[in-house]
This record gives structure tokens, C-alpha cells and sequence, in this order.
């Protein structure tokens, strides 16, 4: 049998062994963030794989303003420009030893919460943090992502209510996560977002700065800040033309608790105003920088958070601009897209208000469309070199897309009484039509020609689409779920067609990469015309234009 160890060497083995573990990883002690030579701020969040938001944003931002960033995560994501792809959450345990690990050792001098996905995982951040004396907090609720997907259940944003606002240095919602923490509708205009601020107040934070980026364009941009000293602030900047916003939110909190640690390592007391001011200039400067910046596919891009001048270029990462993006930043599409935008037919849609019978009719003409969308995309795919796959596989997904829009139309047909049987198409519908087949049948025009003519019905469906949906998710939910068109806009805003739309882009991309500079003349020149007749289409169902553009029978 193994013989046991003697008793009396067991102190001088585990000395040793003490002093091994204590030379390898330092004698244990009270961490303290003072003995630090640099301000630190403690980000607690989910981790986005495309790097443009979540904990990957606030440690570019954190670098960007001079602080040093150390993380927990809560949660992992598969993701990138298109979209958020899957989701895994940390275990809650694993959570609490990151910020035990940290904050034991480093210590902190500000913290910025993002998306703490339940209850649980508040609950153990919350006393996490308290135990740890963690005081200076910017709580970011990211309850309502910029597309509108609800994070955070109920039970979430009761749990944020009652354990961490009321501990808030700053709290940085967004206008649909005022409403949500509120429990009504979400503010619309400035008067609103003042009374919002100012409840959002009397939940305990010591400040607020509520985010006003969905305002309407016309009103300008206005974030609303509010303390007990200030009182409530307006805070105006200009508004810039750009796709690339995504990790904003994200990126202004993290900048405010950079900021707020930079004044505590000083010394001295946390001044919120001051923070967000110098946070809200930092953002400006990055939306600048990023103006240009080109990276995914997708329609909203990462930020440019160093402000690096050689990604501000149009060439983005040193590469040339896709040429998609590049026509979808055109400034004539750019005009066509806001008036197509601001059409009574899509304005009906998006508030229920569209006649029932001029939506029967759009519905038919569009089935007659996607025939055709269909059959051109099936032209297109005759025209692949056998050995392109990647094209083959891109062409038929983009088919098997328009089969399910096809199957929407019909359940809208069959419930409303639809005859989609025999349509006969109006002019508009009829030279749209013919637009694309003259494309998809000419043997003069290669892959990248039918994608320009196509890619303006797939990108503005799923652009307008993704603004509806924001639009009704940021209002009253009642009102939303009564609009008898809610089914037609969420087809539209679903990540699956927003794929679709990046998918036909990429493959206009690729066919197009080393076009002359005639050829890309030409491509534009079909994109901007298929503009057009977009918006010529959505003209015929256009309520006060509808009777100059009926089919005769």
C-alpha cells in the first residue's frame, strides 16, 4: 500500500507550495485602483464578434480617450454587419469570478454596464460591484437594439430599475429604452424626451443623458441630459449622412465612463455633465472619421473609433470601396431613397392608415413584379461559367427568396380577396418589368449589369423595411400589433431578407471588382434607373395619386 505522508512534513510542503504560488502570480492583497498610473474602467457586457459594438467597442473607445479597459463578459455573439447570427450567454458564476478576478486585483475607476441579458446576471453584477465599493457606474439598459429587437425581458428591466439605476452615475438610454423602463410608449419629440429625462430622474440616478437618434430627421439631432443641478439640457449637434453607426450607443457610454474615470484618477470628484459633454464631442469626431469608412457588407457599419485618417479615406481598410456601397452612397440615389421614403404609399403602411383597397392592388402588381424578379434572376443564372459556384449558389438562394415574398403575397391575396389570378400591370409596374428583362436577356449584359437593375428593389425593401419596423417598435405596441400591414413589414425587416439584400450586393461586388471606369458608368446608370422605377411604382399605389395610375380593364 502507499505509504502516508508524515504528518510533520506536510507545513514544510505546503510552505513551499505557498511560496511557489505566491512568487508566480504576487502576494495576495487589497487592490486598489489609486496604485494605478492610469485611469480604469471596468466594461461589463456582451462581446460582439464583428467588433463594432459590446465590449470590443468600449475597449477602442476606452484606448481612443487614453484610459485603460478591462472586461467581464456576459455574453458571446456570432456576428457582423448583417446581423446577430447566435447568441451564448456566460454563466452567471463565470460572470462574477471576471469581476472578482478585475476588480480584486486592478480595481476600477469607473464602470460602464451594456446588455446584462436576465435577471440573474443583474443581480449578481449588482452585488458584485457593491461588494467591491464600485461606485462610479454608467449604466448603459440596452434593452432595445437600433434595429428594434427587444433584449431584455420584463423581468430584465425590472431587475435594472431596482438594482442598478438607482446606483447610476450617468444612465444612457435610448428613446425605446425610456419608454420600456417607463412602461409606456417611448418619446417622440423633444417635449416628450424632456419628460422622460426628467422621470427617468426620479428613479435615482444621479444623472441622465436619454439619446434622441431617432428623432425625426427634421428635428435635428438631440440628446436630452438631466441632473439636479443643471436641471434638463439640451444637447444639439449636426446630424451626419452616414451607414456606419452600428456600436454607437455603446461607444458614447463607454466614452462617458472614460471620461468620469479620468476625473476620478485625478482626484478628483465624478463630474457627470462634464463627462458627457466630453464624451458627446469624442462621438462626433468618430462619426466623422468613420463617414467614409467601408467595412462588411452590411447596411449599417462598424465606427471608427481611433479616428485613423488612412480608414476615413473612401478606400476604407485599405481597399477600394465596394463598388454596392459606393452607388447606395450616390447622391442621386441618396434623393431618390428619401422621397421614396416619404411616399403616402409607404407613410400608409407604416401607420395602418393605407387604404385596404389600394394595399389589394399594390399586392397584385407585385406578384405580377416578382414573376418576373424571379424569372430574370433564373436569366442571370444562365449566364454563370460553369465553374463559378459561388455565383450558382448566390443566384439560387436570391430565387428561393423571392419565393417566399410570392407566399406572403398570396396569404395577403387569399385573405383579402385578391384576384392575383389574371393581373393586368400598370405602366409603372409594365416598364419595370420590361426594364429588367431587357437587362437579364441581353447577351451584351454580364452578372454585374442584372445586379445593378436588381439590387435597388432588394436594398430599399430592406432598408424601408428596417426603418418601419424601428418606427412601430418605438411607438405605442398596441397600435403596432393593430396595423393590418405589421406582417408586411416584418417580412421586410427580418435579418433573412436583409441577407438576401447583402448577398446580391456582394455578388455585384465581386462580378464588378475590376470594371473599367465605362463599365462602372454603365452599372450606375442601371442602379440609379431601377431608383426610379422604384419609386415610379410606389407612386401608382400612392393614395393621392392612385387614380392617374390604375390599369384599364
Amino acid at each position: 500500500s502507499a505509504m502516508a505522508t508524515p504528518a510533520r512534513s506536510r507545513p514544510k510542503s505546503g510552505l513551499r507550495w505557498a511560496l511557489l504560488i505566491a512568487l508566480t502570480i504576487g502576494f495576495p492583497r487589497e487592490a486598489s485602483s489609486e496604485e494605478s498610473s492610469a485611469p480604469i474602467v471596468l466594461s461589463i457586457a456582451g462581446s460582439d464578434s464583428g467588433g463594432g459594438a459590446g465590449i470590443q467597442a468600449d475597449l477602442k473607445t476606452c484606448e481612443a480617450l487614453g484610459v485603460f479597459g478591462t472586461t467581464a463578459v456576459v455574453a458571446l455573439t456570432a456576428q457582423n454587419t448583417l446581423g446577430v447570427h447566435r447568441v451564448h450567454s456566460v454563466p452567471v458564476d463565470f460572470v462574477r469570478a471576471q469581476i472578482d478576478a478585475v476588480l480584486g486585483d486592478m480595481g476600477t475607476h469607473a464602470v460602464k454596464t451594456g446588455m446584462l441579458p436576465s435577471e440573474e446576471v443583474i443581480s449578481e453584477v449588482a452585488a458584485a460591484l457593491d461588494a467591491h465599493g464600485a461606485t462610479v457606474r454608467v449604466i448603459d439598459p440596452v434593452i432595445v437594439a437600433a434595429s428594434g429587437d427587444v433584449l431584455a425581458g420584463p423581468e430584465a428591466v425590472a431587475a435594472i430599475k431596482r438594482l442598478l439605476i438607482p446606483t447610476a452615475t450617468v444612465l444612457t438610454p435610448n428613446m425605446p429604452e425610456a419608454g420600456a423602463l417607463l412602461n409606456r410608449p417611448a418619446p417622440t419629440d423633444l417635449t416628450e424626451m424632456k419628460t422622460a429625462a426628467a422621470d427617468l430622474l426620479d428613479l435615482g440616478a444621479v444623472s441622465v443623458l436619454l439619446k434622441g437618434g431617432r428623432l425625426p430627421a427634421g428635428a435635428g439631432m438631440v440628446d436630452i441630459y438631466a441632473d439636479r443641478e443643471h436641471g434638463l439640457v439640451e444637447l444639439r449637434y449636426d446630424r451626419l449622412a452616414t451607414p456606419n453607426t452600428h456600436g454607437a450607443g455603446c461607444t458614447l457610454a463607454a466614452a462617458v465612463a472614460s471620461e468620469l474615470a479620468k476625473q476620478v484618477h485625478a482626484g478628483r470628484t465624478a463630474e457627470p455633465f462634464a463627462a458627457v459633454r466630453a464624451a458627446r464631442a469624442y462621438l462626433a469626431s468618430v462619426f466623422d472619421a468613420s463617414s467614409q469608412m467601408r467595412v462588411g457588407t452590411g447596411a449599417r457599419g462598424p465606427l471608427n473609433h481611433a479616428r485613423a485618417p488612412w480608414m476615413a479615406a473612401p478606400g476604407g481598410v485599405g481597399r477600394p470601396a465596394p463598388l454596392s456601397r459606393l452607388l447606395r452612397d450616390d447622391e442621386e440615389v441618396r434623393q431618390i431613397t428619401a422621397r421614396c421614403r416619404s411616399n403616402g404609399f409607404l407613410v400608409g403602411l407604416s401607420d395602418g392608415s393605407l387604404p385596404r383597397a389600394t394595399f389589394g392592388g399594390y399586392v397584385a402588381q407585385d406578384k405580377f413584379f416578382l414573376d418576373a424578379f424571379a424569372q430574370a434572376y433564373t436569366l442571370t443564372l444562365a449566364k454563370v461559367e460553369p465553374h463559378d459556384l459561388h455565383t450558382a449558389r448566390d443566384l439560387a438562394a436570391l430565387v428561393r427568396g423571392v419565393v417566399g415574398e410570392l407566399q406572403l403575397h398570396s396569404a395577403y391575396a387569399s385573405r383579402w380577396g385578391v384576384d392575383v389570378s389574371s393581373v393586368t400591370p400598370t405602366p409603372a409596374c409594365r416598364q419595370y418589368v420590361d426594364f429588367l428583362m431587357q437587362v437579364a436577356r441581353s447577351p451584351d449584359e454580364g452578372i454585374a449589369a442584372c445586379a445593378a437593375a436588381m439590387i435597388p428593389c432588394m436594398r430599399l425593401y430592406a432598408n424601408l423595411g428596417q426603418e418601419l419596423d424601428a418606427q412601430a417598435k418605438a411607438g405605442d405596441a398596441a397600435v403596432a400589433l393593430a396595423n393590418p400591414y405589421s406582417e408586411w413589414i416584418a417580412a421586410y425587416s427580418d435579418d433573412g431578407f436583409e441577407q438576401l439584400a447583402a448577398r446580391l450586393e456582394a455578388l455585384l461586388d465581386r462580378h464588378a471588382a475590376n470594371a473599367s471606369d465605362e463599365t462602372v458608368t454603365r452599372l450606375r446608370a442601371l442602379y440609379v434607373r431601377g431608383m426610379e422605377l422604384e419609386l415610379a411604382f410606389f407612386d401608382g399605389w400612392n393614395p393621392a395619386k392612385q387614380a392617374t395610375t390604375q390599369p384599364d380593364e
